[in-house]
Parts: structure tokens; C-alpha cells; sequence
């Protein structure tokens, strides 16, 4: 799940993220709040980890 650039319309109290999987990818829109769980939820990807640990 990755942070997409822009604002959500209406709701300046939420986020948009980009979640991939197998069957697609889909646009989640989350409450600021909640955005910490949901990357927990979600972890990182092995790409994601990989950049981590300088391994790209």
C-alpha cells in the first residue's frame, strides 16, 4: 500500500492509497487517523522492504 499524491475532494480529513494485489490495483481512501493501522494492516511490500535494507 503506497501513498498517491493529491487531495481527496470533499474530505480534507482523508487520505488516498494505492493498494496492489494480484487481482488489481485499487484506490483506498482512509481517515488521517487510521492511516498508521492501515499500512500495518496492509505491511510493506518485498520491494518496499528491499529499499529499506539497501538491497534495490
Amino acid at each position: 500500500m503506497k501513498p498517491v499524491d493529491g487531495k481527496v475532494s470533499m474530505a480534507p480529513k482523508f487520505e488516498r492509497y494505492e493498494l496492489s494485489t494480484a487481482d488489481g490495483t485499487y484506490d483506498l481512501i482512509v481517515p488521517k487517523k487510521d492511516a498508521e493501522l492501515m499500512r500495518y494492516v496492509f505491511g510493506r511490500s518485498e520491494a518496499e522492504k528491499r529499499d529499506e535494507a539497501g538491497r534495490g
